[in-house]
């Protein structure tokens, strides 16, 4: 649906919203009138939903323009016939009159409640742009602050996961969009926990139990996008006016890119894909609330564009759906005492040929010391197949407005650890950072025990340890021909010894197969090196 907007709003109207100037991306300057013509456009470009029409019909009314007001609301009612009920939810607590009601954790608490859907905006230089609807929720005992014009509001994180059934891999990431204008609707309310407005219309404050809605147009919204560096994701602190990072490409900037091929090369229903919202509240984490903040849902592919498929799963990250699919994962939940929260996941499948595969994923949800190593222990197993895979930056999201490095985290065996490692540039390195999921994997000829894993962090240099799925530490040698637990070059001599005899019971048989020769010969140096000891 369309409706002419711009026809009721005078220019004495937009200038009493605020004056307005010329706005450089890089330091954008959020005034009401932006504000409203932002909504305007989407608007008459036949775009948005319900939410957005009733965010510019708050504002129309505060500016004195009710009819246009009241005419954008029954645009959005006609949208959606549940927002008539939704207008003025918990008029009972308002007037004092609730007996009984129940609360939730203590102080603001923000959530999403919802996914409802995911935008699409076109394709460029092998890329999709997306963004992700999102629909928050204030949980808390108290209202949460959602003031437009300082960092006394929230930001959202969008990206976009695939499972393809051994490997859970993030495939997309955006800047964040920093919130304004907070509805007071009631998606999240029980009938112990109903919403309290902190107003009848677009709020500084969400109140109590109440919702706020983002369509993915409003999400995917460039100007409103800004890089996630100059957010402390444990503390909720960030710089304002927030700097946007520069980008050429005027689909893809600062969107959620995902490569064509991470779908296309991956069909559905046989891989899955997952969208995650995540916010992040300074008021939210000052009450300690910051690990309840991102919430996935999945989403199925149709053409270039994606639909959303089953519930929102709330207060869990995309992570956890790994887990929810396959119950052989092994997921853990870290977190030190003064900074933010990491997930490791780890699962070993078995080849059937005297080898395994480990598949390791490390999401960080909101750490601000951020990854720069990630070191497993493989005992004396015989290592190959080493990888990684972190995600593709984009649009100058890095310190500066200059994109984050991406050079692959290098992979060796050092003593009885696999280690992963980044090349440090500097500020801008590829650090495992808040909001994103990295991959490790290798092959090992090992079964699989539990085991401590070692995360170490960028910033501080500190680490943390979390339980994983790795090589069993048993040490089986099947070149050591002289029994001393050690595959050298007394092993070695002996097979070169030997080489072409013939007969039973030769220590030089490794394979006994009755034939020394080049069998034997590849056993010892497939294990050279290997001390048991």
């Amino acid at each position: 649906m369309k409706r002419r907007f711009v026809f009721g709003l005078s220019a004495a109207a937009i200038l009493s919203a605020g004056a307005v100037a010329e706005v450089v991306p890089a330091t954008p300057a959020v005034t009401q009138a932006d504000i409203i013509r932002s909504l305007a456009d989407i608007v008459d470009a036949g775009q948005g939903d319900a939410s957005t029409r009733l965010r510019l019909a708050s504002m129309l009314i505060e500016l004195g323009q009710e009819a246009e007001g009241r005419a954008m609301i029954m645009d959005a009612i006609e949208l959606d016939p549940n927002i008539e009920d939704m207008l003025y939810p918990g008029a009972k607590i308002a007037r004092g009159d609730c007996v009984g009601c129940e609360l939730g954790n203590t102080g603001a608490d923000v959530i999403v409640g919802d996914l409802p859907g995911v935008g699409y905006f076109g394709e460029s230089n092998g890329f999709r742009a997306y963004s992700i609807a999102t629909t928050s929720c204030n949980v808390g005992t108290q209202i949460l602050n959602w003031f437009q014009n300082n960092n006394q509001h929230p930001v959202i994180a969008q990206n976009m996961y695939r499972y393809d059934g051994r490997r859970f891999e993030q495939i997309g990431i955006g800047h964040l969009k920093h919130g304004f204008c907070a509805l007071q609707q009631g998606i999240c309310q029980t009938p112990g926990n109903p919403c309290q407005p902190t107003g009848g219309g677009c709020m500084q404050t969400l109140g109590i139990f109440c919702s706020d809605p983002y369509d993915a147009s409003l999400n995917g919204q460039q100007s409103r996008l800004g890089p996630r560096w100059q957010v402390n994701p444990f503390t909720g602190q960030f710089a304002y006016p927030f700097q946007g990072g520069s980008y050429s490409d005027a689909t893809l900037g600062r969107r959620i890119n995902v490569a064509v091929t991470d779908v296309t090369n991956y069909p559905y229903p046989a891989n899955r894909f997952f969208a995650e919202g995540h916010y992040i509240a300074l008021d939210d984490s000052q009450a300690g609330n910051g690990g309840n903040n991102a919430s996935y849902r999945e989403i199925r592919p149709i053409g270039a564009q994606f639909a959303t498929q089953g519930a929102t799963v709330r207060t869990k990250p995309a992570i956890e759906a790994w887990k929810a699919i396959d119950n052989e994962v092994l997921l853990d939940i870290v977190e030190p005492a003064t900074d933010g929260r990491l997930y490791v996941a780890s699962r070993a499948y078995d080849n059937g040929d005297g080898t395994w595969d480990y598949e390791y994923a490390v999401y960080n949800l909101n750490n601000d010391a951020s990854g720069r190593n990630f070191r497993v222990p493989v005992g004396s197993a015989n290592i190959t197949g080493m990888g990684f895979k972190g995600v593709r930056y984009h649009s100058g999201d890095g310190i500066s407005g200059v994109t984050y490095d991406m050079t692959p985290w290098t992979s060796q065996v050092s003593g009885s650890d696999m280690v992963w490692s980044l090349v440090d540039v500097g500020p801008n390195s590829f650090a495992l950072r808040w909001g994103t999921l990295y991959n490790f994997r290798f092959t090992a000829n090992a079964g699989p025990e539990e085991t401590d894993a070692t995360i170490g962090f960028f910033k501080n240099g500190g680490s943390i340890t979390a339980r994983v799925v790795a090589p069993a530490a048993t040490c089986t040698l099947t070149a050591d021909t002289n029994g001393d637990n050690v595959v050298n070059f007394s092993d070695l001599n002996v097979v070169l010894s030997a080489f072409g005899q013939t007969g039973p019971g030769n220590p030089a048989d490794v394979n006994n197969d009755g034939a020394v020769n080049f069998s034997d010969l590849n056993a010892v140096l497939s294990e050279f090196g290997i001390d048991c000891n």
